[in-house]
């Protein structure tokens, strides 16, 4: 979710699942909104994942903020607000280790998350499975995502908010 208090802006993320590149594409997705002016006529945007079960897909918004929104994040994430990976991806065949191999190189070549990487293939292709599977061959980060961008949290906190609001704040967004 994004939202604006006053002439401020957050992102919240509800949970962290999943890896770490689909963390920071939300985070990234969100930070669309913010810059692209999405909030200047509302509080609060929320997007639902359309992969949780508990979403009803006939719910779910797809419109033009939402596709300037991850246009936005894939420019940030990429350098290329159109970059796609499908199955000529170094050509590979179907196998998770070689999918996870070709993805860290290509990661390290274009300097673009590996994992990414993976999650660009799986959009173009709709092979979740293998993304996912291919996804657990690929090293963690030495730091998680939510740490670092927690560290941004805090480092924009101001020492005169109530003490209410920064005990919710330390409970929710731990560094």
């Amino acid at each position: 979710m994004a939202v604006r208090i006053g002439r401020r802006h957050a992102i919240l993320v509800a949970r962290e699942s999943g890896p770490p590149a689909q963390y920071m594409f939300h985070v990234a997705h969100e930070l669309g909104h913010i810059v692209l002016g999405h909030l200047a006529n509302t509080t609060a945007i929320i997007d639902a994942d359309p992969a949780d079960p508990a979403n009803d897909p006939q719910e779910l918004v797809d419109d033009d903020e939402e596709n300037a929104a991850d246009e936005f994040a894939e420019e940030l994430l990429t350098g290329n607000a159109h970059f796609r990976v499908d199955r000529g991806l170094g050509g590979t065949q179907g196998n998770a280790n070689e999918l996870a191999r070709i993805a860290m190189a290509t990661g390290k070549k274009l300097g673009i998350d590996p994992g990414h990487v993976v999650l660009c293939f799986a959009d173009a292709t709709g092979d979740w499975a293998l993304a996912m599977s291919a996804i657990k061959h690929i090293p963690d980060q030495e730091e998680k995502p939510s740490h670092l961008v927690n560290e941004v949290l805090w480092s924009q906190i101001q020492s005169t908010e109530d003490a209410e609001s920064l005990a919710f704040l330390q409970a929710v967004a731990p560094t």
